[in-house]
């Protein structure tokens, strides 16, 4: 399994269960690239610091409230193609 498909896996397990244990993980994988991202984009690590905690609460927050078809199907550009 690829990391993105751990990533993947981690996401569902938080979304579909509740599992904030996989959120934790998810976060911890990506923490470093987001702080130095935002590091660079802001200038300060004071500031990059407060920035992280506010993206991975969004993050999570956000995830709360989406449901995961249990199908593997993608609409629209994602994989399905119209219908004339």
């Amino acid at each position: 399994m690829g990391k993105l498909d751990e990533d993947q896996a981690l996401m569902k397990r938080f979304v579909r269960r509740g599992d904030r244990r996989a959120f934790e993980q998810l976060a911890g994988r990506w923490d470093r690239r987001v702080f130095g991202f935002l590091a660079k984009a802001c200038g300060s690590l004071e500031a990059a610091e407060d920035l992280r905690q506010e993206v991975f609460s969004c993050v999570s927050t956000a995830m709360a409230g989406v449901t995961i078809p249990a199908t593997r199907s993608r609409p629209g550009c994602f994989g399905s193609r119209p219908t004339s």
